[in-house]
């Protein structure tokens, strides 16, 4: 729910009609099928979806509920039973879809120096642990994205700039059950950035 709050939170920040956005996730397990899920039922239009199988492309929405209820026992979508009309890409396709927002919602790295080149998002909303490395990270500052933020887990998160790198520590809590927790981060980030706070500010509050 957080990642599909932060999706429409920068949507509504760039001034983005939420029907005319288009999104494209990869991974449609907790993370990643769920924010599908909430999105379409936000109105939103999303347009890809990958799993360990490959990448199904509709630039006119995918069906989020038709697809998730295809997984399989491993958690893929069974492909034998994949509309017609959908578009079936390999794998790494999802990265270089050309989509308002990419939602890396799968494995860490997703997003390296061998592939950064390929990103053609606008907005790119981290579900995963550290889904960018840092070279790619960099990368992505040279080609003139203002701000990249890295969660870490336990360790907090990494905010880079064109001007520094900073390592933000966690809040220290003491943990109860860390199920949402990197939705929770992710919701409260988009939360605290829409009221007007510094990127460090919204980190740690």
């Amino acid at each position: 729910y957080g990642v599909a709050e932060a999706c429409l939170g920068a949507a509504e920040g760039f001034g983005w009609a939420i029907p005319e956005t288009t999104i494209a996730i990869q991974g449609v397990g907790t993370m990643g099928g769920g924010a599908a899920w909430y999105l379409h039922e936000a109105g939103a239009r999303v347009t890809a979806l990958a799993d360990a199988r490959g990448t199904l492309v509709d630039p006119a929405g995918l069906d989020v509920p038709a697809l998730l209820d295809l997984r399989d026992e491993y958690g893929e979508i069974d492909r034998a039973r994949v509309p017609a009309h959908v578009q079936q890409l390999p794998r790494e396709a999802i990265v270089g879809i050309a989509a308002d927002i990419f939602v890396p919602a799968d494995v860490s790295y997703a997003i390296r120096e061998d592939n950064v080149d390929a990103v053609a998002a606008r907005v790119v909303v981290e579900a995963a642990n550290a889904a960018t490395t840092w070279g790619a990270e960099d990368a992505l500052i040279a080609r003139g994205v203002r701000q990249v933020i890295v969660t870490l887990g336990g360790r907090g998160s990494r905010l880079v700039t064109a001007d520094a790198v900073q390592v933000i520590p966690p809040v220290a809590v003491t943990p109860v059950d860390t199920t949402g927790a990197g939705d929770a981060f992710i919701g409260s980030f988009a939360a605290f950035l829409a009221q007007g706070a510094a990127p460090e500010a919204a980190l740690t509050s």
